[in-house]
């Protein structure tokens, strides 16, 4: 790196450009060695630059946010020259291949650390399409939020609207979403939603384990089991 500067923020501490090649790095070893590569440490670095004004200060810490925008970068990057390589390879002889559930099982885990083997892509930053907006107003009101809300990421996927749709139709007794909630443990997520509704947490569970076959309805989900090579059966 030839150059520095100071980041457009008003934070405390203030954040350079430094900051967010060395958060590129650490995102692109704990992605595994072979994906390291430092022109792409430098485009990831560069795109949240170009996303400064999604920033929202109040809803998550800007190392958080800036690690996540770089990750699904990264990602993202990942997945096109993937489907680049299927379309110039020829057919494999064997395909790996893995059922429904062990599919939906991988997808709650939005936490920064580790992120190898979760499935995050740069898909997360942008809402869902009509079509899987109308699948969600076709669930229970209880039911969608529960199953999105308990998938952090997803819950910020829904367009403004449907957020404060599902969020008048249910009984909240606490407020939704608390800061970094898709950073939290999965035992602390259910904990916090079951208290949330007044429910208890083997409710969440139940709706979590029905969620599965909603789940599928989405075509954001079933393109990304298939970006990954996983086989989605209906």
């Amino acid at each position: 790196m030839n150059y520095d500067f100071a980041l457009p923020l008003n934070s405390t501490p203030p954040y350079r450009y430094s900051d967010l090649l060395r958060l590129s790095r650490q995102c692109l070893q704990r992605l595994g060695g072979k994906r390291y590569d430092p022109h792409l440490q430098e485009d990831a670095a560069a795109h949240v630059l170009a996303q400064l004004h999604h920033y929202d200060p109040q809803h998550s810490p800007f190392l958080n946010w800036a690690y996540r925008v770089i990750h699904n970068y990264c990602l993202s990057a990942s997945r096109q020259l993937r489907r680049k390589f299927r379309q110039f390879s020829p057919s494999p002889n064997t395909t790996e291949s893995a059922d429904t559930e062990d599919f939906l099982h991988t997808i709650p885990d939005p936490r920064p650390d580790p992120y190898y083997g979760t499935f995050h892509t740069l898909d997360w930053q942008f809402p869902f399409n009509e079509h899987d907006c109308r699948c969600i107003c076709s669930w229970s009101p209880k039911e969608a939020f529960v199953i999105l809300a308990w998938h952090g990421p997803m819950w910020h996927k829904l367009p403004p609207y449907l957020q404060n749709h599902l969020l008048q139709k249910v009984s909240l007794k606490q407020p939704f979403p608390p800061p970094d909630f898709e950073y939290w443990e999965p035992a602390e997520r259910t904990a916090y939603l079951a208290k949330t509704l007044g429910i208890k947490e083997n409710s969440i569970h139940q709706h979590l384990k029905r969620g599965r076959s909603r789940l599928l309805q989405l075509q954001f989900v079933r393109e990304l089991a298939d970006c990954y090579g996983y086989t989605i059966a209906m």
